[in-house]
């Protein structure tokens, strides 16, 4: 009975290793597959305003995606609600002074994406000036131009999905990142 029960707690303590080796070996090969500084991130505690409050946000979300190039990001930011009125400027503001990351935001100011005003999708790049971003303050600024799209004057659905490049120099508090150039 004896050496039933030690061979029983041999197995068992050899399947407990044997997991513990291969979960050792995933952890390595999957920590050599993506570096930390490459997995996509997305900001809390920030905070969203418009210009004359004209906007009804349902939500809003700031993401960081890595691109094809090693530690670049795109800010990719999305926005939905409803208009109150029938402005011919809207200035959106994300105050990401209350973002804890290591991550900063700084953008080169590339803008693509889609614009959608009561259903009807638009080209963003066209309606957006170029966005600003103040990074003493940690202020992003996107200014859009409604001037030429057609509304009704109760306002109406929105909803905005853009990409913003960061820009080239991605550097984290304590750590700046180059390519392998060193550049």
């Amino acid at each position: 009975m004896f050496s039933d029960q030690n061979c029983f707690t041999n197995a068992f303590q050899n399947i407990q290793n044997s997991l513990q080796a291969l979960s050792n070996r995933i952890s390595t090969i999957s920590s050599n597959l993506i570096d930390n500084n490459n997995l996509p991130v997305y900001l809390q505690n920030y905070t969203f305003s418009s210009s004359n409050s004209v906007l009804n946000p349902y939500f809003t979300i700031v993401g960081g995606f890595t691109t094809n190039s090693k530690a670049n990001r795109t800010w990719n930011l999305v926005t939905a609600g409803t208009l109150s009125s029938a402005p011919d400027q809207i200035i959106f503001t994300y105050d990401f002074s209350g973002v804890e990351s290591s991550y900063f935001v700084t953008i080169d100011g590339t803008l693509v994406g889609t614009l959608v005003v009561n259903g009807v999708v638009y080209d963003a790049a066209i309606y957006f000036a170029t966005p600003t971003y103040n990074t003493n303050k940690k202020i992003l600024t996107l200014t859009l131009d409604l001037s030429n799209i057609p509304q009704t004057t109760n306002g109406g659905d929105f909803y905005f999905n853009i990409f913003i490049a960061d820009s080239s120099n991605n550097c984290f508090p304590g750590v700046c990142l180059y390519d392998d150039y060193g550049s």
